[in-house]
């Protein structure tokens, strides 16, 4: 018995492209939500009245957080924009063959 193996991964381009989009949509809005509760206290201690070392130390926690927070979320972005892509290619495909 020989199995066939697609090699196009875009077998219905305009659903796939859509749930992509949805996938990675989804995604930057959860991850909006999740920096501003990262994010606003220490935003919230840098613009308030507290003493100037509680501002350094705040200054300090954001430029680390953006350091290594950034990279991370555009990776992980853009590895489940392309995942979207292979599981609707195990999903489309059978169901555009049947």
């Amino acid at each position: 018995m020989k199995l066939y193996k697609r090699k196009q991964y875009f077998i219905h381009k305009k659903i796939q492209i859509k749930y992509a989009l949805f996938t990675v949509s989804l995604l930057v809005l959860y991850t909006i939500t999740l920096l501003l509760a990262i994010f606003a206290p220490y935003i919230f201690a840098l613009f308030s009245d507290v003493p100037f070392s509680q501002k350094s130390e705040a200054a300090e926690v954001l430029l680390l957080l953006h350091r290594y927070i950034w990279p991370g979320i555009g990776s992980v972005i853009i590895l489940f924009g392309v995942l979207s892509i292979f599981i609707t290619h195990k999903l489309a495909g059978p169901v555009f063959v049947f």
